[in-house]
């Protein structure tokens, strides 16, 4: 009867022994891929307690180019008219690099929903190349005998010779430190082999900044209510980058 009892206890420790391992540091680990509004993510995972897992990560755009849009420009001293005989717009096609790592700690107060803090650190950069476009949308063309002029953004002037500007780098937030808080659904590590997470978060991130071959434009410094409303939309919207990501998650060990 002894021995029975011993097997018995023994085998319940050996069934109970993954749940008690999962509670403690680096007893397991996992590794996933992820989509995000930041981009493509690499991610390990390993949890702390049964309710903490601990994440860090790489996240990256890799310069993904994005479709042209034309701004209106606004032309004060009829500079723009006197060489075109129109007023062109520009052209600006932005593409996005993004690369982040982070730091990331999950609460789950009951089952697989997850509070999530942290921090990422990083840039997000926004390079726009921009032509000067006549009604047709085609690059613009000069007057006979006429120089191409400088478009006026704040308080400096982009030299748009040959109707394009180059080296134009919007960045998204003045610092590298980003504070990270959201909520989702799944575990980063699972409690089987594979793991599906869905999160909802938001990047708190402040201000802006733009630069032409490394002279900073201030767009808050110009009259024109244009580009006066571009500032107040870029310094409104970008202090909370939302953060939608989806993540595929499989446990190594």
């Amino acid at each position: 009867m002894r021995l029975k009892l011993q097997l018995i206890l023994a085998t319940a420790l050996f069934a109970v022994y993954p749940a008690f391992a999962q509670d403690t540091p680096f007893s397991s680990m996992s590794v996933g891929i992820k989509v995000s509004t930041l981009g493509l993510g690499l991610e390990a995972a390993t949890p702390l307690t049964e309710q903490l897992a601990l994440r860090f990560g790489l996240n990256t755009t890799a310069g993904l180019g994005l479709k042209e849009y034309n701004i209106p420009i606004p032309d004060v001293n009829g500079d723009l008219f006197d060489s075109f005989g129109y007023i062109p717009e520009l052209g600006a096609k932005p593409s996005l690099k993004f690369t982040h790592g982070n730091l990331l700690l999950d609460f789950h107060p009951a089952g697989s929903f997850h509070l999530t803090a942290g921090v990422f650190i990083g840039n997000s950069k926004i390079p726009l190349s921009g032509r000067l476009v006549d009604r047709n949308n085609e690059t613009a063309t000069l007057l006979p005998g006429k120089t191409w002029p400088k478009v006026e953004v704040g308080d400096q002037k982009i030299d748009m010779t040959g109707g394009r500007a180059d080296n134009i780098d919007l960045k998204l937030g003045k610092s590298a430190l980003k504070p990270y808080l959201g909520l989702g659904v799944g575990r980063a590590v699972p409690k089987r082999n594979l793991s599906f997470k869905f999160e909802l978060g938001v990047l708190l991130q402040n201000g802006y900044s733009i630069n032409n071959n490394g002279v900073a434009l201030d767009l808050s410094a110009s009259t024109e209510s244009k580009v006066v409303d571009i500032h107040d939309a870029l310094s409104s919207y970008i202090k909370v980058w939302p953060l939608l990501s989806f993540q595929l998650s499989y446990r190594i060990f």
